[in-house]
């Protein structure tokens, strides 16, 4: 069941994919309350971060379709993702934007 208390956030994570640092479910000092809490299990992947130069040129922006004109595909099975894959994978695509965030108490803390 969700955990909506106060009490700081517990990372549940047993493995790490796309790691450069292995896991370590360490405990850090919050500079500001001086208060223990865990560290972030990404933290090293972050911080290593660099921006590709095609992330960073600037580009006109391109209007999407008007929804009336487009058929929208609700991909909602396997086959439908690896469908999506394919048909992403074999044109000129260097990025794709998806939110996958849901908003409760705990999203930004």
């Amino acid at each position: 069941p969700p955990d909506n208390s106060n009490e700081p956030f517990v990372p549940l994570l047993t493995s790490k994919p796309n790691a450069i640092e292995p896991l370590n479910i360490g405990f850090e000092m919050d500079s500001p309350s001086n208060h223990k809490s865990y560290c972030h299990p990404y933290k090293a992947e972050i911080n290593s971060f660099e921006y590709q130069p095609h992330q960073l040129a600037h580009r006109e922006p391109k209007r999407y379709a008007p929804i009336g004109d487009i058929e929208p595909t609700w991909v909602d099975s396997v086959e439908l993702l690896e469908e999506m894959n394919h048909h992403l994978g074999s044109r000129d695509v260097c990025e794709v934007a998806i939110d996958l965030e849901h908003h409760s108490y705990r999203s930004f803390r």
